[in-house]
């Protein structure tokens, strides 16, 4: 078995965690969920819309726009006569969803 060794990130004594920070940033029911849609495929809105029955386009709009702004995904325009929009992971945001599958696979050993 390793033995974990404490990461320095901050005072135990601070309110600063970079980990709490991250796991904030992800917080939202649909972040998630969008993150795994576009790990398969650069996306039009409606195609992810389609892909999460039951959530309202405002939320998944509203999340979108968060994931854009924390630099996790890529809003592509399309030069068409419909002037849709693309989305795809940056490459942060593909590095995350490399974590996120861990995470996952290390979810499915704890059953």
């Amino acid at each position: 078995m390793n033995a974990i060794t404490p990461l320095a990130w901050t005072a135990p004594e601070s309110d600063d965690c970079p980990v709490a920070d991250t796991l904030a940033r992800l917080a939202g029911k649909y972040k998630p969920r969008l993150l795994h849609a576009l790990s398969l495929s650069q996306l039009h809105f409606l195609e992810l819309v389609r892909t999460m029955p039951g959530a309202s386009r405002k939320v998944i709009a509203a999340q979108l726009q968060e994931l854009t702004a924390d630099g996790l995904v890529l809003r592509l325009p399309q030069n068409d006569a419909r002037r849709r929009v693309r989305y795809c992971l940056s490459p942060t945001g593909r590095d995350l969803v490399v974590v996120l599958a861990g995470i996952f696979a290390w979810s499915q050993l704890q059953d």
